[in-house]
């Protein structure tokens, strides 16, 4: 039976893998598996059994669950969002944040978006009462406030006329 978990190993990153090129989470059925293997879980996963794989003299299957190690970092690395430090020059800057309705309160996200000082901002799980609205318009009195459908926040630099909420469906 222990000969065959570095086999359940590499069935395990390949479909973790898989499921992260391809589908995602957008099939409900595979979304919790997509969810539960993040590339630095299949990284270490693949060290660790390729390692296992190795001292058992499993050279193809070590090798093959090294080079997913290989693979799975320079994922990670590329796809992380705080090594993307750009911004894009003269254009609209936009942030997309969700805020999972506050759990430190609106202070730290009044601060964070006065530091990165977006020009649209669309709060996700974020809809505001008339107090979080007036404490984010005391720090960023630039920006205009509105809750959208959907317990969403919609934040502006300057005056907006009209908007028009829009349900799209699809992959994430």
């Amino acid at each position: 039976m222990a000969d065959l978990v570095p086999y359940f190993a590499l069935g395990f990153v390949g479909l973790g893998g898989l499921v992260h090129v391809s589908v995602r989470d957008s099939l409900r059925l595979l979304a919790p598996f997509y969810y539960m293997t993040p590339y630095p879980l299949l990284a270490f996963m693949s060290l660790v059994a390729g390692g296992v794989a190795l001292a058992r003299g499993r050279l193809m299957v070590g090798g093959a669950l090294i080079l997913a190690v290989v693979i799975f970092s320079v994922s990670w690395i590329s796809n992380d969002y705080y090594h993307h430090t750009g911004t894009g020059g003269d254009g609209v800057r936009v942030l997309l944040w969700n805020v999972a309705r506050y759990p430190f309160g609106i202070e730290p996200v009044a601060r964070h978006l006065r530091q990165m000082k977006p020009d649209v901002v669309g709060l996700v799980e974020g809809g505001l009462t008339e107090e979080q609205k007036d404490k984010l318009l005391r720090t960023l009195p630039e920006l205009s406030v509105h809750n959208l459908p959907g317990n969403m926040a919609f934040l502006s630099r300057g005056a907006l006329d009209s908007y028009r909420h829009v349900n799209v469906t699809g992959r994430s």
